[in-house]
């Protein structure tokens, strides 16, 4: 058992890690909450602005100048709630979705640039682990 703790915790620092960078490297000229911000409205939108607060984890007051600096720039758009006139809804520009992929493109090509680094037979290994993984995220692992 000692040894699961052993690679959970330094799977968790290395994925933390690796969060971290891929986070600096994809975010441009955005803060990470308006990435977040972003990324989310565009994953899950359209979003009713108290939907998005609760998937941010941030209060409504923030979810509101957030938006608003979105939709000023163009990257996402706020519309009525055909289902309920009071409420507005969130969603992602084609702007918004250009800038989110040409953020992702660039930190992929920054990424990829850093496991050259790594010789070929590390590559490999690493190409196994993260095949490993994958039960993780799709539900098949308890």
């Amino acid at each position: 058992m000692e040894d699961n703790v052993d690679v959970a915790a330094a799977l968790r620092r290395s994925v933390g890690a690796l969060h971290r960078l891929l986070v600096r490297s994809e975010r441009g000229a955005l803060t990470p909450a308006q990435l977040s911000l972003l990324a989310t409205v565009e994953a899950h939108g359209p979003l009713r602005p108290g939907e998005l607060a609760a998937r941010e984890q941030v209060t409504s007051s923030t979810v509101t100048r957030s938006v608003t600096w979105a939709v000023e720039r163009g990257l996402v758009r706020q519309s009525v709630d055909g289902r309920d006139r009071r409420a507005s809804l969130i969603e992602i520009t084609p702007a918004g979705s250009v800038l989110l992929a040409s953020l992702r493109a660039k930190g992929t090509a920054e990424f990829a640039q850093r496991l050259r680094r790594l010789s070929a037979a590390e590559r490999k290994v690493l190409a196994e682990g993260l095949a490993a993984l994958e039960p993780f995220f799709d539900g098949r692992a308890g």
